[in-house]
């Protein structure tokens, strides 16, 4: 059931993961510091659309989701973070549907003394997709993320950001699709300063003729608040 998913950042005494039993159901895995052993429980949400999740790219014709949409790892649960010591973030990717024209990013805070959903909420845009979200929190307890974007006038895009800003920053856009994107997107609380963010991610661009095909430029991004000594990402944005 949470095949695919990943753990959560900023741990704390105690790691989380989960998985979908429907997409009106997750069930949260926990295992405490030092156990042997871990446990799980179901917790109803809000609905999201699960159908097949895709995006055709600028070219018109090149699904760059298509490997997440057939393959690997579709809609599991691939950022989540400990933002308080009862608090845990959890996100991934849905399809488009619902009365969302594209893919998009489901988020669910949960209150881990209870299990009560705190908050669900989506970053999504009519004219773009978003997939592959990755979170952490920084010593302030903001969330950072790392994400996916692209679709319809857009190839596929890496872009960092604050949630809670609907805003996300993008350093380069790619000017070449593919149909499978979306490995190595990450971002972790920075050391030794942890009221910063490192993200990683990439763009894809046509060679320089007269070479042919495309190539990555995968790059690290830091980035914070000024008032915690950061730079905000900057170059293009996305409005979520």
């Amino acid at each position: 059931m949470a095949w695919g998913s990943h753990l959560t950042q900023n741990t704390l005494d105690e790691v989380f993961w989960a998985g979908h039993n429907t997409n009106s159901q997750m069930r949260v895995f926990t295992m405490q510091e030092g156990s042997n052993q871990y446990s799980w429980r179901d917790v109803d949400i809000g609905s999201w659309p699960n159908g097949t999740i895709s995006s055709i790219a600028k070219d018109g014709t090149t699904d760059w989701l298509q490997f997440l949409g057939t393959s690997f790892p579709g809609n599991a649960v691939l950022g989540l973070t400990r933002r308080t010591a009862n608090e845990v973030w959890f996100a991934w990717t849905a399809s488009s549907g619902s009365g969302f024209k594209q893919a998009q990013v489901q988020i669910v805070e949960l209150n881990t003394s209870n299990y009560s959903v705190i908050s669900q909420w989506q970053i999504w845009n009519d004219n773009y997709a978003f997939a592959f979200p990755s979170l952490s929190t920084s010593g302030q307890g903001e969330v950072g993320i790392s994400l996916a974007w692209g679709g319809n006038q857009d190839y596929g895009n890496h872009a960092v950001g604050f949630l809670g800003d609907f805003i996300v920053w993008y350093p380069e856009a790619s000017d070449a699709a593919l149909t499978r994107w979306g490995d190595y997107v990450s971002v972790r609380r920075s050391v030794p300063d942890p009221n910063l963010f490192d993200a990683s991610g990439y763009a894809v661009f046509k060679q320089t003729p007269p070479a042919a095909g495309i190539r990555f430029d995968p790059y690290y991004i830091q980035f914070g608040r000024p008032s915690a000594g950061g730079v905000e990402p900057g170059h293009g944005d996305v409005h979520l």
